[in-house]
């Protein structure tokens, strides 16, 4: 990993980095995976994953797995085998995911029309 992966260099980091807040409704480690899924035109080896993945720490294979496997639980990831290997690719889109997210959040609003008017004034 480079430096800008090991640290946090001061630098604005765009939403979502897992070096900065995760994707809302995720943890670092889900965010940061689901955000390598979502970055790429083609599904992924856990081992494929493990090396995209933009996170403060080094990871070993088998939590990558792990959380792999829960993101398919929650319907975020899906997998395919290919082989003898499975390959993961994103079961939602990014942009469905966090619309998803927004909806979840207005519901519980009393006033659904002044929350999306603020958010979006």
């Amino acid at each position: 990993m480079n430096d800008d992966q090991h640290h946090h260099n001061g630098s604005k980091l765009p939403p979502g980095h897992p070096l900065g807040p995760p994707m809302p409704g995720m943890g670092p480690l889900e965010s940061a995976i689901m955000l390598a899924l979502w970055d790429t035109a083609e599904p992924l080896k856990v081992s494929e994953v493990a090396g995209r993945l933009a996170y403060s720490r080094d990871l070993a294979y088998t939590t990558v797995m792990t959380v792999l496997t829960i993101l398919c639980r929650k319907d975020l990831a899906r997998r395919d085998r290919h082989g003898q290997a499975w390959r993961y690719a994103p079961a939602i889109s990014r942009d469905d995911y966090l619309t998803q997210r927004v909806r979840d959040l207005i519901t519980l609003a009393r006033d659904p029309e002044a929350v999306v008017r603020n958010a979006l004034g």
